[in-house]
């Protein structure tokens, strides 16, 4: 295990930690000032769970700082860089899926076009080596896939894009388990000696984390379509970035595994509501954390759970990473089994509530 990072003396130690600071007072005062202008308002609606308008633009003030944070770091440490035509196309790609978001917010774009831009954005970039050639399989180890790489990077950034989108629903709860994941994948990096994959974590949690200070635990902005989609699109594509391209690779399991809970919850409401026959392209209230809160429970304490489970995944992400690739997917069983658990009590809830499960 190497936890040696490029140019890990005190000093490069002290300007990450400034850097990551500077970068949260940046996005904290971003905003502040957006949710000060009232632009973009996000109007209550029949789904919504706010009562008033408030300003969707937070995605623009991590945007912006994410840049901003990128450059400052490939300018101070040339050390924690990957191959330039790598890191150009993940720079390039998450700032088009950022500006396509921007324009979704402004302009609210239908399903189609919103999946066609996901798509070519996910598209455009894994041409440039960011592939996925071998999955683990449990007992057997690291299986090719060939050809069919192509087509499976690109389902996996589209479908983590959307899967971190629909789970912006509640205060906080997409944005607290972003930081959540983006500290756990930092400190995996930083223990397998993955400098790229650590400097992009830190800055993304200082910004996430500036704007969470005006998200939770009674949102003043909220990060609308140009962060979520950012975001999910972000730490997609940093997945096979850590595995193929970083000075130590990283198994490709870490970020699933980071994000399983949200990658349940719009699996298995996608498939339950295209087996009941619901119209799967519509918006809906029907995820089991909108199930959650519309039988009873306070939004902030289903938040908050949903945290707990996410530091759950991230020390099992620790685990993980002392596993051979024979065995990692073997960690994702007790998740499994909890998902399962948490699946059922929802359910059962919803049913003694005599809500309309498919709404």
């Amino acid at each position: 295990m190497n936890v040696v990072l490029a140019g890990s003396t005190l000093d490069a130690a002290l300007v990450h930690a400034a850097l990551g600071a500077a970068l949260f007072a940046i996005s904290a005062l971003a905003c502040r000032q957006l949710a000060r202008l009232r632009w973009m308002l996000d109007l209550p609606k029949e789904r919504s769970l706010h009562d008033r308008p408030i300003p969707r633009s937070g995605g623009l003030a991590i945007l912006l700082t994410f840049l901003l944070g990128v450059l400052l770091q490939s300018a101070t440490d040339q050390g924690s860089r990957i191959a330039e035509p790598q890191f150009l196309a993940f720079l390039a790609s998450a700032m088009m899926m950022g500006v396509v978001s921007l324009i979704d917010d402004l302009v609210t774009l239908d399903f189609p076009g919103k999946l066609s831009a996901q798509i070519f954005s996910a598209a455009a970039v894994v041409p440039f080596g960011l592939a996925i050639h071998s999955l683990p399989v449990p007992f057997v180890g690291m299986v090719e896939i060939g050809a069919a790489g192509y087509l499976f990077a690109t389902l996996w950034i589209v479908a983590l894009t959307n899967a971190f989108n629909f789970m912006d629903g509640v205060d906080g709860l997409a944005a607290g388990q972003a930081v959540i994941a983006g500290i756990f994948w930092g400190l995996t990096a930083f223990l397998q000696g993955s400098h790229f994959s650590w400097s992009i974590a830190y800055i993304v949690t200082a910004a996430l984390s500036g704007f969470l200070l005006h998200n939770f635990p009674r949102a003043r902005i909220f990060m609308g379509d140009t962060g979520s989609q950012f975001l999910g699109f972000t730490f997609a594509v940093l997945a096979i970035i850590g595995a193929r391209h970083d000075a130590a690779p990283l198994s490709l399991m870490i970020m699933p595994l980071l994000f399983f809970n949200v990658i349940w919850d719009t699996f298995y409401t996608f498939v339950r509501r295209l087996l009941r026959g619901a119209q799967v392209t519509r918006g809906h209230h029907s995820h089991l954390y909108q199930l959650l809160i519309r039988s009873g429970s306070p939004p902030v304490r289903v938040t908050l759970f949903h945290y707990a489970v996410a530091i759950a995944q991230g020390l099992g992400a620790l685990v993980l990473i002392h596993l051979g690739d024979r065995e990692s997917p073997l960690v994702f069983i007790p998740f499994v089994i909890l998902q399962l658990c948490y699946t059922a009590f929802v359910l059962r809830r919803a049913r003694i509530a005599g809500l309309e499960v498919d709404r």
